[in-house]
């Protein structure tokens, strides 16, 4: 055994540390959790959000609002996984506050997955679409976009290819449809219109005599989404504190 002078260096390769070598650290633990909530369906709570500890008293909230996530419609209306119903629409949500470890959440907008939109598109048919923006009661601008295809009618022929005056009137009618459905109603109402095919069947209904179609409402975006703006914080008792600076201007004066 070679003798070693006192202070030398001792490399930590050669065996010097001693004890068990520490596992690697999971980055969760530190993480604070909240519940992601909404009151828009039967189901109130869709899953997690996280954010790192950074301080012992830090306030989250301005890190947690504006967060956005998506849920199935079938996941929104039953909470057993195994009995939900896989739906095609998926509706959006946004975070605008915090309560204790729950971020309440708004609605936010829907889409129809890609393969609903993409199965309608076929060979020798005509696609027709159209864009409506309507406004709802608290003021907030959604746009509508809804898409319709061509189906085969009485003639049974291969191509199914509608005139350039019935696309026109066809466009027409689905701009109508959905402002009359949709314009001025509560957010509330108008996620449950959303959530069934309503302007959709309506749709196919009135354009029938001009040609046969099958229409889907494929997307609701937000334009301007009132429930999202974050009023800024004022300052209480305004007034006390304008007294306050005069009287101690008053003071110096003297």
């Amino acid at each position: 055994m070679a003798i070693r002078a006192a202070g030398t260096y001792v490399s930590k390769s050669k065996g010097a540390k001693k004890g068990k070598s520490r596992g690697k650290e999971n980055r969760f633990n530190k993480n604070k959790f909240f519940n992601l909530t909404s009151r828009l369906f039967p189901v109130t709570n869709h899953g997690e959000t996280s954010h790192p500890k950074m301080r012992s008293r830090q306030d989250l909230t301005p890190l947690l609002i504006g967060r956005t996530f998506s849920v199935n419609q079938g996941d929104l209306e039953c909470a057993d996984p195994l009995q939900a119903i896989n739906s095609q629409r998926n509706f959006d949500f946004k975070v605008n506050k915090v309560r204790g470890h729950d971020c309440l959440s708004v609605f936010n907008g829907m889409e129809v997955a890609r393969e609903k939109v993409a199965g309608m598109i076929r060979k020798w048919h005509t696609l027709i679409e159209a864009d409506v923006e309507i406004a709802t009661k608290d003021q907030s601008t959604w746009r509508f976009f809804v898409n319709a295809v061509t189906k085969r009618g009485v003639s049974k022929s291969q191509k199914n290819y509608a005139k350039t005056s019935e696309v026109k009137e066809i466009r027409k009618i689905i701009v109508e449809i959905v402002k009359e459905q949709a314009e001025g109603l509560e957010v509330e109402k108008m996620v449950k219109l959303l959530s069934t095919d309503a302007i959709s069947r309506e749709i196919e209904s009135r354009c029938s005599h001009i040609y046969p179609i099958t229409a889907l409402l494929r997307k609701v975006k937000p334009i301007k989404n009132m429930q999202c703006i974050v009023k800024p914080k004022q300052s209480s008792d305004l007034g006390e504190e304008e007294s306050l600076e005069n009287e101690f201007h008053e003071s110096d004066e003297e």
